[in-house]
């Protein structure tokens, strides 16, 4: 379909013979493109009126289908010709859309059926409730259907697509009906193509909206040293010996949760954030102390490995319960992890050691 404003080229149908115009054995008309000379852009108007000039008229979408215009000068047969099929236009809707169906069930279509916005472009068949000479109904429907409309139409709208039928007093057909193949056979090569219905594209469910997480206070249960989940389990805070330590929250990586099992972020998938156990008091709990500055390195008798030290942030060699050099600090983001003998991240280490003895007096 074209807009009537849009330039195409002119060839010209008459219904009587005229001196140097062309009839094909399988045609009713003559034709001729040279009307007198060649026009290769004109508008529907103009194309009308260089017809009509020569006391003929535009040729009908069929005629140019069946070729009765074929080799008639020009060289218009590789281009877009003016026919007398109208349709009233209709701009493109942007804001809806309806199902296309299979043009065959027993056909290798991309889908049974598809949803398609209305402004985009497919292929089109028509549905009539009462018989139209030529079309054809099958006998476990009810409706007459065509593909040749009066041609084949390969690409509209589905505006296009619902005037064309209009204008063949017909109708879109439904997608139950695509469905029974009541459109089956009916030509145009349209049976494995994904065909406009009338059937509107079943709305898209609302998300239901997500409550804003309730406020949480950080605590620690008595005596617990290690991670706790916070701010719907989007975020974690360390505990040692039951009370918060640090101020702000880590937050997890996006499209992860804090997983108390594992005392790390997972994948959100995987984690049920239930939010952490209640705490004796929501009251907010002291930041503790760093460290004692006598804190000790020691050893355990006959231990060979390493030793956290610093709340983690540091670690130390044993030689046979022997101390070997002096304490080794930790990357960024980490602490030591006597589970694994390394540093780790943060989050996933549970710093809880024994201190040694101190030996002030």
């Amino acid at each position: 379909m074209a807009r009537s404003d849009e330039d195409h080229e002119v060839r010209c149908c008459s219904d009587t013979p005229k001196p140097g115009w062309k009839k094909k054995n399988n045609c009713n008309v003559w034709a001729a493109s040279k009307v007198p000379v060649c026009f290769d852009g004109e508008t529907y108007e103009g194309a009308k009126i260089i017809c009509e000039l020569e006391d003929a008229r535009l040729c009908t979408a069929k005629e140019l289908q069946d070729r009765c215009t074929r080799g008639t000068g020009c060289m218009h047969d590789e281009d877009l010709i003016w026919s007398s099929f109208t349709t009233p236009y209709i701009p493109n809707q942007t804001n809806g859309s309806h199902l296309l169906a299979c043009g065959n069930s027993g056909k290798d279509c991309d889908a049974e059926t598809q949803v398609a916005d209305d402004d985009t472009f497919h292929e089109v068949r028509c549905c009539s409730d009462t018989l139209i000479a030529g079309w054809k109904k099958k006998n476990n429907c009810e409706v007459w259907a065509q593909s040749e409309l009066p041609i084949c139409f390969h690409k509209e709208t589905y505006a296009g697509a619902e005037s064309i039928c209009a204008q063949n007093n017909a109708r879109l057909c439904t997608v139950q009906e695509m469905l029974r193949d009541c459109t089956t056979g009916t030509g145009c090569g349209h049976d494995p193509d994904m065909i406009w219905t009338s059937t509107p594209a079943p709305p898209v469910a609302s998300p239901t909206p997500v409550p804003a997480p309730v406020p949480e206070v950080k605590c620690c249960p008595d005596d617990f040293s290690g991670l706790r989940a916070y701010d719907s389990c989007t975020k974690f805070f360390h505990c040692l010996n039951g009370v918060v330590y640090g101020e702000t929250p880590q937050p997890c990586p996006q499209g992860t949760l804090f997983d108390n099992n594992i005392q790390n972020c997972n994948w959100d998938s995987q984690v049920e954030c239930g939010g952490p156990d209640n705490c004796p008091s929501l009251a907010p709990t002291p930041t503790p102390p760093p460290p004692p500055d006598n804190e000790e390195m020691c050893c355990p008798p006959g231990y060979t490995g390493l030793r956290p030290f610093d709340s983690c942030a540091k670690f130390y060699h044993c030689v046979n319960g022997v101390v070997t050099g002096s304490a080794i600090p930790c990357g960024a983001e980490t602490l030591f992890d006597e589970n694994i003998q390394n540093c780790n991240w943060a989050s996933a280490v549970q710093c809880n050691y024994s201190h040694c003895p101190s030996t002030v007096e």
